[in-house]
């Protein structure tokens, strides 16, 4: 829930995880929401990466990641590959 306008993760009117496509406004060029925040993210590496909506400003990084570690804040994403 990190509003990159603003800086201030504590302020996106939510009191834990954000729903989906809360923050479309943000989108990238090619349409992509939400890479960071909200909740940490499982990778096929069993890799938490990208922060979650506790996570202070230098864990909200997609570059960011935990090994061997549970959270509650955790999810994944659903990708679809076209062929």
């Amino acid at each position: 829930n990190f509003d990159t306008l603003d800086g201030d993760k504590d302020k996106d009117g939510y009191k834990g995880t954000a729903p989906v496509k809360s923050f479309e406004k943000f989108s990238s060029p090619f349409g992509i929401v939400n890479m960071v925040g909200n909740v940490w993210e499982w990778t096929k590496e069993k890799i938490l990466k990208g922060g979650g909506y506790l996570s202070l400003e230098d864990d909200l990084e997609v570059k960011s990641s935990r090994k061997g570690e549970s959270y509650d804040k955790e999810g994944f994403r659903c990708i679809k590959v076209e062929k």
